[in-house]
């Protein structure tokens, strides 16, 4: 008997190692919203915003005066502003849940800061809403959000490409078009060495010496700035003009 339990365990412990690994996929669409719904999401997003700053403001307020916490929601503030009654009231649930989750960090482990007002020029424009009773469904060529039908654009192999690595350059495309780097430090080199020279017959840990120092750490972060501005811009261009990019993965330091 122990000889074949010992033999059962085994195929157990293997049968656990075959087990396959299953892995989670995103799908992301380009939506191809008209006006009218470009104007929706502005909507949704400044409400957004919106709900988030009063519902902040008046819980600073209700503290300061009481000493509790207001337990305060979007629907108490509809009446006194309509416009909060054209938007997904949904989006306006999860401003509220994100703030309440931000105070709760915070009492949590203060280090993570107290709740901040969103600003309107630095906030990043987005809205979370939730599946409610079939609101939202996904169509062959569009999707139906709460309030909304927008399209997608179709992705075709006529509007797909690919890149490969490519070692004296950034990248090689599938149609032969060979992407090469500005090299801004390689232009920026020899005023680099001008400014390092003049560093040495500087005495050290004085005020010129550090003034020196912070002119070369300027060149170097303007040189860093030129690189993330081309490849910023290289990047918006190949996601507006192509739909589908296909990449290798590659390990670099292994090749080398």
């Amino acid at each position: 008997m122990s000889a074949i339990k010992k033999k059962t365990k085994k195929q157990n412990k293997s049968k656990k190692q075959k087990a396959p690994y299953l892995q989670n996929r995103a799908i992301k669409y380009r939506l191809e919203p008209t006006k009218e719904q470009k104007e929706f999401f502005e909507k949704n997003f400044g409400c957004c915003r919106f709900v988030f700053n009063l519902l902040l403001c008046d819980k600073i307020s209700y503290y300061q005066e009481n000493g509790k916490m207001l337990h305060n929601t979007p629907a108490k503030y509809k009446d006194k502003y309509p416009f909060l009654r054209e938007v997904d009231s949904l989006a306006l649930t999860n401003s509220q849940i994100n703030l309440e989750t931000a105070f709760t960090n915070f009492f949590n482990n203060p280090s993570s800061g107290f709740p901040k007002f969103k600003s309107k020029k630095h906030t990043k424009k987005s809205y979370t809403t939730n599946l409610v009773n079939g609101n939202i469904e996904l169509y062959d060529d569009g999707i139906k959000l709460p309030n909304d039908i927008i399209l997608t654009e179709e992705a075709t192999e006529e509007n797909t490409i690919g890149f490969d690595y490519k070692s004296s350059g950034l990248y090689m495309d599938s149609n032969g078009k060979c992407c090469e780097m500005p090299k801004y430090y390689k232009r920026s080199e020899k005023h680099l060495g001008e400014l390092q020279r003049k560093l040495k017959n500087k005495k050290l840990d004085s005020k010129n010496y550090i003034k020196q120092q912070n002119k070369i750490c300027k060149l170097h972060k303007h040189i860093a700035n030129q690189r993330k501005d081309f490849l910023h811009k290289e990047s918006f261009e190949i996601a507006n003009r192509w739909n589908n990019v296909c990449i290798e993965s590659l390990h670099i330091r292994s090749m080398s």
